[in-house]
């Protein structure tokens, strides 16, 4: 095995980014709206754990096997060991239990076996460049959420303040679940298909989107109901200070919605969902949740949503 030729700046490196990254693996990270910034925050397991390969090589290469195959073998089963010890512990956390979390733990590791570690060396230069190629692709497939989130945020940015028309496959994402639907639709091409169950509260969620509304006066969208009864929704909207109240009910805005059979057109003036909450305003800078969503229904029932958009 080659010897331990690593410098004294990448063991700083390491030894930093071990530190910080350990601090911060119990940290839910910045309360942000982005998804990007969620992704981006997810990969520093990756820096972690390449870090940590560092370091194992650096302190214990006279414990280490001596052939590179053994040796990556090891170092992968310790990263499962402490990842999964870590996601265990992060239940205690801020943070809640992540597998994927634990593949981008491997994949750290991987990386300094292929691109920091001097033991690759030993594998000659066509099968070193082999596992370069490798691990460099696996890289891009564990990039692709961040990629797609940064591709909807620009589009949403750009569409604003159209908040949701489903005409590209990335705005799924800003929702909770559903699929999009090219043959029912109110407005362009396609509309979200969501199936309400029979649970206590069954609904779907616009999550991603830009938050400040203040500038805005109403907000507009559309329901069909699938059904040949009229259906009740609630509309349930919340900004960014509404978890200070412990989610309380009379802290966001709630109004129910009569859905006949069909499309249905809903305008809510802004002013209202500002004047909701008890005993302050609600920021209209800050809004990060819409959610519709029914009660004890006595069976199943698809509704489509479309063409989510404010107006001045």
């Amino acid at each position: 095995m080659a010897t331990n030729t690593i410098s004294p700046i990448k063991r700083f490196a390491a030894y930093l980014c071990a530190v910080i990254g350990s601090i911060l693996l119990f940290y839910s990270g910045p309360d942000d709206s982005l998804r990007s910034v969620t992704q981006a925050w997810n990969l520093g397991h990756i820096i972690l754990f390449a870090a940590l390969s560092v370091i194992i090589w650096h302190h214990g290469g006279k414990f280490l096997p001596r052939k590179f195959f053994p040796l990556i073998t090891m170092l992968l089963f310790l990263t499962l060991l402490a990842g999964g010890a870590t996601e265990v512990m992060q239940i205690f956390s801020q943070r809640t239990l992540d597998i994927a979390d634990i593949w981008r733990d491997c994949l750290g590791t991987l990386i300094a076996a292929a691109f920091l570690l001097p033991a690759s060396k030993s594998l000659g230069s066509s099968r070193q460049r082999k596992l370069r190629f490798l691990v460099i692709f696996l890289t891009i497939i564990t990039l692709i959420p961040l990629g797609k989130a940064l591709i909807d945020e620009t589009i949403a940015r750009h569409q604003f303040p159209l908040l949701a028309d489903f005409e590209t496959p990335f705005e799924l994402a800003r929702w909770e679940q559903g699929e999009i639907d090219h043959q029912l639709t109110r407005h362009g091409h396609g509309s979200l298909k969501v199936l309400l169950t029979t649970e206590q509260y069954s609904g779907n969620s616009l999550f991603y989107f830009p938050p400040d509304w203040s500038q805005y006066t109403s907000l507009h969208f559309s329901i069909h109901n699938g059904t040949e009864k009229p259906l009740t929704i609630v509309c349930r909207l919340h900004d960014r200070d509404h978890y200070k109240s412990g989610n309380a009910y009379h802290d966001r805005f709630n109004q129910h919605l009569a859905c006949q059979p069909g499309w249905n057109d809903f305008s809510i003036p802004l002013k209202e969902i500002k004047n909701a909450p008890t005993g302050r305003k609600m920021d209209m800078t800050a809004i990060i949740n819409l959610r519709l969503f029914t009660v004890r229904l006595s069976q199943p029932v698809i509704i489509h949503l479309d063409y989510f958009y404010l107006e001045k």
